[in-house]
């Protein structure tokens, strides 16, 4: 699949089966989401993101590259899937979070709902950091 014509290719891959994003896609991707993960290294993770932990810590131990792009970020994760999982678990939350507020704000939808652009993200950023014992 390639991107529309005068368009830069997405962050994400397009959601269709079997869909594998390019490599530049991916380092992309990487680059804005590293900086997240030594955040979310050091957390201690709530019971309402335990899963989530759960599928990224399985991943860093199947994926040698993410593992690899994640202990370039924190060392200290370097073998140790758990503190890798914490860190993209929050990385990918965050991404998720932030994507979906700033991405509806941007389109208009929040119009006339009585908050102003800023509330939605710092709410969103303070509750993550809860759910990773980060406040």
């Amino acid at each position: 699949m390639s991107p529309r014509a005068g368009t830069a290719p997405p962050v994400s891959g397009a959601p269709v089966p079997g869909y594998v994003a390019p490599a530049d896609t991916l380092d992309r991707a990487r680059a804005v989401l590293g900086p997240f993960l030594p955040v979310f290294a050091g957390g201690s993770p709530g019971a309402e993101v335990a899963g989530v932990v759960d599928q990224m810590t399985a991943w860093a131990g199947s994926d040698a590259a993410v593992a690899g792009w994640v202990a370039e970020y924190v060392p200290a994760a370097a073998g140790d899937t758990g503190m890798s999982g914490k860190a993209l678990a929050g990385a990918v939350l965050a991404w998720a979070q932030l994507h979906g507020s700033v991405g509806l704000e941007a389109a208009g939808q929040f119009a006339g709902m009585g908050h102003g652009g800023d509330t939605l993200p710092a709410a969103q950023t303070e509750m993550l950091a809860n759910a990773f014992a980060l406040a």
